[in-house]
């Protein structure tokens, strides 16, 4: 009964309290000393990376760069996770003989990785620079041991970034690049998180 008084207090209030947050996490590479954080939007949950991670091959021929992060995701009492999605928010450009590559890996738990590997060269067809926007992978609740699905779970993550531009000497003129970017807020979604208060 209480726990029910609890779910509609929060839900009334449009959960005033944060449902879900990232706690100890540790960042390496191209990535160290920055953060992983939870964002709001449009009542959706997002893990947002406060750092771009982007190769560019420009006054040097070839550029890798490369972030790995474990980290917790840690539900509030009355809480739990509704499945996850892994979105992609990157941008590729291409010298005439250029080849970009982006690697991006995500583990849920002890769950199958989610990954992508992308490929990019004028000479496969490939327009001189385009956004990438895709899914990643998803991961639904039911894909998960049943230990992950209980009210406020703490669930263990990992994600890795590898981007990697080269631009042959004869280039001369343009550059290469590939990476995530950040948005107009400053950070760039690399996950979506499903969240629903406990039913009583």
């Amino acid at each position: 009964m209480r726990l029910m008084i609890f779910s509609l207090l929060v839900t009334t209030m449009g959960w005033a309290i944060n449902p879900v947050e990232i706690v100890n996490a540790a960042l390496v590479g191209d990535c160290a000393n920055n953060e992983l954080k939870i964002v709001k939007e449009g009542g959706e949950y997002f893990i947002a990376a406060f750092f771009p991670i982007q190769a560019v091959a420009d006054a040097e021929l070839v550029e890798k760069k490369s972030c790995r992060a474990v980290y917790q995701i840690k539900f509030a009492d009355g809480f739990k996770q509704d499945g996850f999605e892994f979105p992609i928010d990157g941008h590729y450009q291409l010298s005439e003989h250029g080849i970009a590559r982006l690697n991006i890996s995500h583990r849920i738990a002890n769950n199958t990785s989610a990954r992508t590997n992308k490929y990019f060269s004028i000479a496969r067809g490939d327009p001189t620079e385009a956004d990438i926007k895709e899914l990643s992978g998803t991961i639904a609740p039911e894909e998960l041991p049943a230990i992950y699905s209980k009210c406020g779970a703490d669930i263990s993550a990992t994600m890795s970034v590898y981007a990697a531009a080269v631009k042959p000497v004869m280039d001369q003129a343009r550059i290469t690049s590939i990476g995530l970017k950040k948005n107009s807020a400053g950070y760039v979604k690399i996950g979506k998180i499903g969240v629903r208060p406990c039913e009583g």
